[in-house]
């Protein structure tokens, strides 16, 4: 025949009740036993929505000379329930792929106007390809831009 005090532990083992509950004599008095940890309900978290986002690339000049100033430009929109509006303040980044490479190189980082957009500023190291992409905060999606192949000459 079992004490008390082992049918006690052998409740809290199989997490029926909580040890408050145990310690206070709840088993003994008759009262219901709590809820656990386990099935106790989770609070409601809010799972943020990011906005998609777009981008837009122009080189300047079209067939710059090796070690040549080279110029991109574009904007950075954002979905709203308007449509399509620039996003202010954006960080964006430049990135090049040498011809025959694989692998992309971020060259300069900088950020949007307070009219969404950009102009970034580098060097032609060479003939390749060039992007920009957006660095996303916690509202906003990732997006990049479309490649473009700036033959340098």
């Amino acid at each position: 025949m079992r004490d008390e005090g082992s049918s006690r532990r052998a409740v809290l083992r199989a997490g029926v009740i909580s040890a408050a509950a145990a310690l206070a004599g709840g088993l003994a008095a008759g009262l219901a036993p709590a809820a656990s940890a386990d099935t106790a309900p989770m609070p409601s978290v809010p799972i943020p929505r990011r906005v998609r986002t777009a981008m837009s690339i122009a080189m300047a000049p079209a067939r710059p000379y090796r070690n040549a100033r080279l110029t991109a430009t574009g904007a950075v929109t954002q979905l709203t329930r308007r449509g399509w509006v620039r996003l202010p303040g954006a960080r964006v980044v430049l990135a090049f792929r040498p011809q025959g490479d694989s692998q992309w190189y971020w060259v300069v980082k900088g950020r949007a106007d307070a009219a969404g957009r950009y102009k970034l500023v580098t060097e032609a190291y060479g003939p390749g390809t060039w992007a920009t992409y957006l660095e996303p905060d916690a509202a906003h999606r990732y997006s990049e831009s479309r490649q473009v192949f700036v033959p340098v000459r």
